[in-house]
């Protein structure tokens, strides 16, 4: 996804939620199981709108987002934010933070720093492919792109960042992840989304969005480059693979069901390749607040401080997600393109309930 405002797509009873893209959405922000065919994938696209404060914190020099989640449906699991890569040239990027998304290379900090984002309408493309697996033996994958005269994610919102953390404050009219109405979608030919071991062409549908899902891996574990091409007009954009990460704790828990704002949240996993780990715990009901963490995957540990995940207001409605996060972005042809890679450690792209206390 992921990458359009960041929406979420309703996968599979979607893993109850959104996707990367434009946030896909379901119960749980999940991406769409495995099994379903390009129709289902798109009737369960469900776009939020509203408007958003996003709470997000890096270990690394704010590595942010860049098309909120990327393309298409990514939302949920992406919880409405992603680690971004920026590259001028379409070349290969995944873990440098996007200055598109007005994330650009902050430092660490001892007071607020307000920045104001604008990214209003011009021509856009959002791509991205969703690798799925639980046991590191058996894949699926989603692919999902789209294009047109386009709000940028975040447009009109404020970035208040404290330190290597952040959140984003998007009032009315504003474009944060999971805003519908960003602008009007247009066809770019076909779209071939290709890595080493898999080449896809996608078509356009009727609502003029791209998108699949398939069994196998997409990408190997081993790590490689992904590349999106549109046949008309001729766009090229390259994506580094993330790493493959799996949860093993959550503040000592596998899946804790109720987390202490007060408390904040620790995270432990295992890892495969290196690049960026990307947590967030978010929920979508009127101003759909969330907190948001990339981490450098490495380490195998992370932690959201109780002072960013204190910015949420407590509830029952609230859903996390974590998943290995590479983005891309690019200017060509007239075109701002954003594109993303997310690796989920379980079979689905969904996210899980929690309740913040």
């Amino acid at each position: 996804m992921s990458a359009q405002s960041r929406l979420i797509r309703l996968w599979g009873m979607i893993r109850s939620l959104p996707r990367a893209g434009a946030l896909k959405i379901n119960d749980s922000l999940e991406l769409v199981p495995y099994a379903l065919t390009t129709q289902m994938l798109s009737n369960m696209k469900v776009w939020i709108a509203g408007a958003v404060l996003l709470v997000g914190c890096s270990d690394k020099a704010d590595p942010a987002v860049s098309a909120g989640g990327a393309a298409g449906a990514t939302a949920d699991s992406n919880g409405g934010s992603a680690g971004a890569g920026a590259t001028n040239s379409g070349g290969v990027a995944g873990s440098v933070e996007s200055a598109r998304a007005g994330m650009g290379g902050s430092t660490p900090t001892e007071t607020w720093i307000a920045t104001a984002i604008s990214l209003p309408l011009t021509l856009r493309g959002q791509m991205d492919v969703s690798q799925m697996s639980a046991d590191d033996a058996s894949f699926t994958y989603e692919l999902y792109a789209q294009f047109g005269m386009l709000r940028g994610q975040w447009d009109g919102c404020t970035r208040h960042q404290l330190g290597e953390c952040w959140y984003y404050e998007c009032p009315e009219g504003s474009a944060p992840v999971g805003t519908s109405n960003v602008g009007t979608l247009r066809s770019v030919g076909d779209v071939l989304v290709s890595s080493s071991t898999v080449n896809y062409s996608l078509r356009y549908d009727a609502k003029m969005t791209y998108s699949t899902a398939d069994t196998g891996a997409f990408w190997p574990l081993t790590g490689g480059v992904v590349t999106f091409t549109t046949s008309n007009p001729k766009l090229t954009i390259a994506v580094a693979t993330p790493p493959s990460v799996w949860l093993s704790t959550l503040n000592g828990q596998a899946a804790p069901a109720s987390i202490k704002r007060s408390e904040g949240a620790k995270l432990s996993w295992r890892v495969r390749g290196t690049g960026i780990a990307f947590f967030s715990i978010y929920r979508l009901d009127g101003t759909i607040p969330a907190a948001v963490c990339t981490f450098d995957a490495a380490r195998g540990e992370g932690t959201l401080p109780p002072d960013v995940l204190q910015k949420l207001d407590a509830g029952t409605d609230y859903k996390f997600a974590f998943r290995g996060d590479a983005r891309a972005n690019a200017t060509l042809e007239g075109y701002e393109l954003d594109a993303a890679l997310f690796a989920f450690g379980s079979a689905s792209p969904l996210a899980t309930k929690v309740t913040l206390e």
